[in-house]
């Protein structure tokens, strides 16, 4: 949900839980986690990623609706994660409630560039996207080693965000905490207790007919590829269809099979008991990473409210 923090390669993919104890660092260490906050920082990204794409000679029209997104309001609301949106949306790759913090309720979210990226050429494509994004990296270890100064124009400007927002991530003295904050989340994901029930998750969701997932973030990666690559604007044709069209047929029967994954994930995840383990032992690595270093982490909120 928050694209911001994922392109900055600093913040969390989402808050720690208001019971968390690293929730009163929160704001020192990620600069802020508001909607405006994250707003307010994605803006100050991408007219810097524009401002260098422009230096290295390429068009780059900033993406003000990447920067988070909410739920919309309004009757019938369903939590992201609950039953009832699983039986609705599944994990709401394909489709979802969701609209963009500054646009209308059902709006549908548009890439500004994907016009300019149909008219490209393979390898000009190629050269726009190292230019924006830097070289490709290792998947596995993009999210524990991702360097800024490698990934391109929005690195940069993802590091003058930080920079500007105050957030101890984008400081270089602050790196070894971070880094070591970063560490926890694998770490808790790696605790026996946690690794037997999400091997009996696995089992689970096999024997309901979902084969082939081995951790629990894997659904939702494998439908969110499976939906790039269905309705992505700019891709190459699929079975011969016209560049930029989508056929609707295929992503409503992969809307189905989300749902029916999501609801058994969230049925077998119940019954292991998996997501109630992962949070006790994130708790606790919380909570030990906070008793070693209270008195670093309490200096960086001391700086960061003198800003």
């Amino acid at each position: 949900m928050l694209t911001l923090a994922g392109c900055s390669g600093g913040a969390p993919e989402a808050a720690p839980a208001a019971d968390s104890p690293l929730a009163p660092y929160t704001d020192a260490l990620y600069g802020g986690t508001s909607d405006e906050e994250l707003a307010s920082r994605n803006a100050t990204m991408q007219n810097a990623a524009a401002a260098c794409m422009k230096e290295q000679g390429f068009p780059y029209e900033p993406d003000t609706s990447s920067g988070i997104s909410v739920q919309a309001d309004g009757e019938g609301g369903v939590e992201w994660g609950s039953r009832a949106f699983a039986e609705q949306y599944g994990y709401g790759v394909v489709s979802s409630p969701f609209a963009s913090a500054a646009g209308d309720e059902g709006t549908e979210v548009v890439d500004p560039n994907a016009g300019y990226l149909a008219t490209l050429s393979e390898g000009e494509r190629a050269a726009w996207e190292a230019a924006l994004y830097g070289a490709p990296v290792d998947e596995s270890t993009a999210l524990t080693e991702w360097d800024w100064t490698k990934a391109g124009c929005l690195g940069a400007a993802a590091h003058e965000a930080d920079l500007a927002a105050g957030a101890a991530s984008a400081d270089p003295e602050a790196q070894g905490l971070i880094d070591e904050l970063n560490e926890l989340p694998e770490r808790a994901a790696s605790a026996d207790a946690v690794v037997t029930a999400e091997r009996r998750w696995s089992d689970c969701l096999a024997t309901a007919g979902h084969p082939g997932y081995a951790h629990r973030a894997d659904p939702m990666t494998d439908f969110s590829d499976r939906y790039s690559a269905l309705a992505r604007p700019g891709e190459p044709p699929v079975d011969g269809a016209a560049p930029g069209s989508v056929d609707q047929a295929a992503l409503d029967a992969l809307q189905e099979e989300e749902i029916a994954v999501a609801v058994a994930d969230l049925d077998c995840a119940a019954s292991t008991h998996y997501d109630d383990l992962l949070a006790a032992e994130q708790q606790r690595l919380d909570q030990e990473f906070v008793d070693r270093n209270r008195a670093a982490l309490d200096s960086l909120v001391a700086a960061h409210d003198q800003r």
